[in-house]
């Protein structure tokens, strides 16, 4: 059951078009409908009912709204035409709104808390379904709706979302959620999964959903029986026939807009009695107001007929739906049982469209468009010539391409779509009205703290491709030299693509033996793996040749804070400076406060900060005195910074102090974040030090920890850090090497203590 495009001739199912207001001659898929080009179209073929849905009238010069004549809280609309006001967008739609193609536009890309047209559309709040929100207003507080913003009232064995206690639960594996049948049914919609799980990460939750993404059921009772089909809506709900019968008002338990439009129709013009819509090729009925769609109609033919009629709203209908199948010499005992009609094994056994049958499979009819589009449901058949056919597709141009290493995944997305080249490359800019939402995550950039490809949080094992995005483990893993140069094809970041075209992607051949050995060392508690303390002062004596040349046995524990698919660098084990033993000798298990002050071995900072206030009391002398008394010579060592006269370097600039307090709060905060992710490698291969504020600056000169101490201490006490780890890094940021590791005794990560002891819970951790 299928149609052509009136604009670009594709064939899609008759209920995934759109219908150009009352106009009965023409139909349109997505992508045309939405498209600027449809007007070039409409301007072609002289047809009176789509000029008047397409084409802008006269603007009313009235400040009211066009639809319920109000003259307050009109909002600005895209249509020239008519105004609108905010109690129209909240209300189900009007009739005459869906005449007008601009309003129609308005009404399903408004936001209902701020009331402003979104380009990227909207998404239903499943607690009150008459209210639209945007991505961004959706996890907000709402303005307008006392309904919407109530979702968060916590309520026992209640609806995760809705709280509401009356409706059916669905039986989720999760033991801390529950969710009412009614949510579930929004959810199973992909987007709204994925936007659901911004404010809660249950993977449970979201894997039990996951797997009625590609099953029929009941809306109301999940029942899989006698399936009543809402050919209306596109969200393809249906409803068994127990619901139906039993329930004598069934609209108060209904949360889709269209399957309450489709049992309260209001439409003043004759319809399809099965799907709401005005059709040219159709069957009169005894009804007046009411017919059947031929599409409708063959549609009946290959269902159960009987379920169909008995749930027919209109007798008058029924009646003569009967005298066309009985002047058919159509079976109804055929039908009725668990037989099927030879139409309907030509049809598509997801989307019921008889065009784009494939041919590699006998017993399961599957169309192109939905073997790429989803290849979980190919899975759950258990078909070996659907599972090849599927890993063979792209799910772009829908081409079949034998050699499936031509096919690069969307690490994105959780369908397993696969692309070609040029689809892959192209995906985001090429108009398909069957875009998936989740591979077009791949494409966009907003946060740092993602993954570059699968955008997933990164909280442990992450590499950092440049200064602001990183990449997790799982993907670095997947990358190869063969796809690497593909995948950075994707990011805009030229930074990151250096990163992954210049870094090496060895090819992994796993072996069992290796695999269960690691994994019975890691059953092995830390004392018995005879671990040797690399920090031992009689073994940080021997040579570094020496040292080169011993192999020294590691803690497998540890190698899962080192990402070595894409970085080389190597972790060596350096001897530290004798000064740095020193301050440690009389403390072996308290935790080190370092007063550099007092310390003899930082007499370097401690010139260093005599030097910088000799600096700065000797420019304001100088300014004070007067400028006719400041050489020419003089004044060649100042520059204006802050609105004040402040020293300048020989690099060339300015030692400025809120410059230096700011550069410094910014990199003290970053060091912050990296112990908290536990960032080894960039602790381990970064020297720190407090320079000039300007970035990749030549100038080495280095300021002493102690004047910034108490910015140090504000940044801490802003992350909740106790006083002791300002105190403990004092060092770190004086140029001192540092060498960060992960203790098993509390899971934080340190730097280097003398003899091993966690500054964190002062527990003496060997390896």
């Amino acid at each position: 059951m299928s149609e052509k495009c009136s604009s670009c001739g594709c064939t899609k199912s008759i209920y995934e078009l759109k219908i150009p207001g009352s106009c009965l001659d023409h139909i349109f898929c997505v992508v045309c409908y939405e498209s600027q080009s449809i007007h070039e179209f409409i301007n072609s073929i002289n047809c009176t009912k789509c000029d008047e849905f397409f084409r802008l009238s006269q603007s009313s010069s009235m400040d009211i709204c066009s639809y319920c004549l109000g003259s307050q809280d009109l909002i600005e609309n895209i249509c020239q035409s008519h105004k609108i006001c905010k109690s129209c967008i909240s209300m189900p739609c009007d009739n005459k709104i869906k005449l007008c193609y601009y309003c129609s536009i308005q009404f399903e890309n408004t936001c209902c808390n701020y009331f402003k047209f979104s380009n990227s559309g909207v998404l239903l709040f499943p607690r009150h379904m008459a209210h639209k929100y945007c991505r961004d207003c959706f996890n907000k507080d709402f303005k307008e709706c006392h309904e919407c913003s109530d979702r968060f009232i916590k309520a026992s064995k209640s609806c995760f979302i809705c709280k509401e206690t009356t409706n059916i639960f669905y039986e989720n594996e999760c033991v801390e959620h529950n969710f009412c049948v009614n949510c579930l049914n929004i959810l199973i919609d992909k987007r709204y999964s994925e936007l659901y799980s911004a404010f809660y990460s249950c993977d449970i939750c979201i894997k039990s959903i996951q797997k009625l993404y590609y099953q029929n059921y009941c809306s109301l009772c999940l029942s899989n029986d006698n399936l009543f089909k809402i050919f209306s809506c596109p969200q393809k709900h249906y409803y068994c026939e127990i619901c139906l019968t039993t329930k004598k008002d069934i609209i108060p338990y209904l949360r889709c807009n269209y399957c309450i439009e489709y049992f309260s129709p209001n439409i003043e013009f004759s319809h399809c009695i099965l799907c709401l819509k005005s059709r040219k090729n159709h069957r009169l009925l005894a009804c007046n107001e009411h017919y059947v769609c031929d599409y409708c109609f063959n549609f009946l033919l290959s269902k159960n007929v009987d379920l169909y009629l008995k749930l027919i709203r209109c007798a008058y209908c029924v009646k003569s739906i009967e005298q066309l199948l009985k002047d058919k010499n159509f079976n109804f005992k055929s039908i009725a049982g668990s037989q099927k009609s030879d139409q309907e094994y030509a049809n598509c056994m997801i989307c019921d469209d008889m065009d784009g049958i494939t041919k590699h499979c006998s017993e399961h009819k599957v169309c192109i468009k939905c073997c790429a589009r989803n290849p979980q449901f190919i899975k759950d058949i258990n078909c070996s010539q659907c599972f090849d056919l599927m890993n063979s597709l792209c799910c772009g141009c829908h081409e079949i391409n034998e050699n499936t290493t031509l096919l690069y995944l969307n690490l994105c997305c959780s369908q397993l779509h696969r692309y070609c080249k040029n689809c892959f490359n192209a995906y985001k800019t090429l108009e398909r009205s069957e875009s998936c939402e989740l591979c077009l995550k791949m494409y966009d950039f907003n946060s740092s703290q993602d993954c570059i490809f699968c955008k997933k949080y990164i909280k442990d094992n992450l590499r950092y491709t440049c200064e602001s995005h990183c990449i997790c483990e799982k993907c670095a893993k997947f990358l190869s030299d063969d796809n690497k140069t593909i995948y950075s094809s994707v990011l805009y970041c030229e930074k990151c693509k250096n990163a992954i075209n210049n870094s090496f992607f060895p090819k992994k051949n796993y072996s069992c033996e290796k695999t269960n050995k690691s994994i019975e060392e890691m059953k092995i508690p830390l004392n018995e793996l005879k671990i040797i303390n690399t920090f031992d002062d009689t073994k940080n004596q021997k040579t570094e040749s020496s040292l080169q040349n011993e192999q020294i046995p590691r803690n497998k524990n540890f190698i899962l804070y080192k990402n070595t698919d894409i970085s080389n660098a190597a972790y060596n084990d350096q001897s530290y400076p004798k000064e740095i033993l020193d301050l440690y000798n009389d403390s072996k298990n308290t935790v080190v406060d370092c007063n550099i002050e007092k310390e003899i071995s930082l007499s370097q900072s401690a010139r260093n900060l005599n030097y910088f206030f000799t600096e700065k009391n000797r420019m304001y002398d100088e300014v004070s005195t007067g400028s006719s008394i400041i050489s020419i010579d003089t004044r060649q060592n100042y520059k204006c910074c802050c609105r004040e006269q402040v020293y300048k370097l020989e690099c060339g600039h300015s030692l400025c102090l809120f410059c230096l307090e700011e550069c410094f709060k910014k990199s003290y905060q970053t060091f912050i974040e990296n112990i908290i992710n536990r960032r080894l490698d960039i602790l381990n291969n970064k020297r720190c030090g407090i320079n000039c504020f300007a970035s990749e600056c030549y100038c080495k000169m280095l300021i002493p920890f102690s004047f910034f101490y108490d910015i140090a201490k504000e940044v801490a006490y802003f992350n909740r850090l106790d006083l002791s780890f300002v105190q403990h890094y004092e060092l770190y940021f004086e140029g001192f090497r540092y060498k960060f590791e992960s203790f098993e005794c509390c899971s934080y990560i340190t730097g280097y203590i003398y003899e091993r002891n966690c500054m964190w819970c002062k527990k003496l951790t060997l390896r």
